[in-house]
């Protein structure tokens, strides 16, 4: 039955490969787990659902993953009639953090582009490749396995659009800008300097030196290599956060969801909506730091400094967080915090000033991590901000 439902969601519902391979491996290992049973009942689901918590100490995100995917199994079991009710409905799910989506600011990747503007005519072909990479993911948001399956005919360059193949097969159209086409031409008459180069229609529009299509680990690592010398770029370096930088930019600059939907080919709102949660953190930043009720309600002016390296974006975020729940312990009279980060032989060091009427409290920690260092100091400094409450009720 298995092997007839993953016959069905390859051949039928064209699920990418890869997709095929993850439904493959949790419907294995559930089926093994079931001693062979492959009829899910909800006692065995609710056991599978421990095992892969407890035992293999997997995360939510993963646990519930693999009760989707069981899901969708249980679901194709019920229209064959093998099945009269979905029992992985029944199983309760493990609550998972809300992650915010990586991306990076528009002015790194400025900051790149500026800096390698005259590579797409003047640099060595494998110079020229590894930039055309970047260029068409920034420009157009594709994922990785769309750049790598794009062909020479995949471009029209008199209409300035490309024709991509995403998943569940779907075909849509990306508009082009001026520039990115005039890249791609530029970059397509080097490819066809090479001697082994591939120039049929259906041949690979990006192309090894040796006239081969791309491949994952070659994008990933093309990737690294670009952006691992831009200074504002410290995190994570992959196709996907360039994608999610483009849709975060879009966003910010007044696109609506349901264009930026169409444009990364999501099959439902609800995937698009992820990057809404980094344009309201940036709104309630901005209202609290403009607001004059929300001066006034309490919140710090906090200022990130990083020595010795970049810190990244989800560093900086979560620093904000913690420090800002500082200021409800003065009663909203701390006017300013200052965070240095600073990477150090002996660990991760944080020094945290707070500026109070008539007063400047430090606290300076070491630790393993950043996070586990800030921890510290947000803790210490709660004692001597409700200590420095404490004396001025005093007067």
């Amino acid at each position: 039955m298995i092997e007839e439902y993953l016959e069905y969601i390859s051949g039928i519902r064209r699920y990418s490969p890869r997709t095929c391979r993850i439904y493959r491996s949790v419907l294995e290992d559930y089926a093994a787990f079931a001693g062979g049973e492959e009829i899910p009942d909800m006692q065995t689901l609710r056991s599978f659902e421990v095992h892969l918590l407890d035992e293999r100490g997997e995360s939510p995100r993963t646990v519930n993953l693999c009760l989707s995917v069981l899901s969708g199994y249980c679901r194709y079991l019920m229209k064959q009639g093998r099945l009269e009710s979905n029992p992985a409905r029944l199983v309760s799910r493990p609550k998972q953090q809300k992650r915010l989506v990586e991306f990076y600011r528009s002015e790194s990747m400025r900051e790149y582009f500026d800096a390698t503007r005259g590579v797409s005519q003047f640099g060595d072909y494998s110079s020229k490749l590894r930039h055309m990479i970047i260029a068409l993911l920034y420009g157009t948001g594709i994922r990785r396995s769309e750049l790598i399956a794009l062909n020479r005919s995949s471009v029209d360059m008199a209409r300035r659009v490309m024709h991509v193949w995403g998943k569940g097969d779907k075909m849509r159209e990306i508009p082009l800008t001026a520039s990115l086409c005039e890249e791609i031409s530029l970059y397509l008459q080097s490819v066809d300097s090479l001697k082994c180069a591939d120039t049929r229609p259906d041949a690979a529009l990006l192309q090894t030196e040796k006239g081969g299509r791309l491949y994952p680990v070659f994008v990933d690592r093309a990737v690294k290599k670009e952006l691992g010398g831009v200074a504002g770029i410290s995190g994570r370096k992959s196709p996907h956060v360039i994608r999610h930088t483009l849709a975060t930019e879009l966003l910010d600059d007044g696109a609506d969801l349901n264009s930026i939907k169409e444009l990364l080919g999501h099959s439902s709102l609800a995937a698009t909506q992820v990057y809404t949660h980094n344009s309201i953190e940036r709104l309630k930043k901005v209202y609290n730091n403009a607001h004059p009720r929300a001066k006034n309600g309490g919140n710090m002016e906090i200022k990130v400094k990083s020595l010795k390296f970049d810190a990244g974006e989800r560093l900086i975020a979560f620093v904000e967080k913690k420090v800002s729940r500082l200021s409800k312990f003065f009663d909203g009279v701390a006017q300013e915090a200052e965070v240095v980060l600073e990477d150090t032989k002996e660990g991760k060091r944080a020094k945290i000033q707070i500026r109070v009427p008539g007063d400047s409290l430090i606290i300076d920690r070491a630790a393993d991590t950043f996070e586990n260092a800030i921890t510290e100091c947000v803790d210490a400094m709660k004692e001597k901000l409700t200590r420095a409450k404490e004396k001025k009720y005093e007067k």
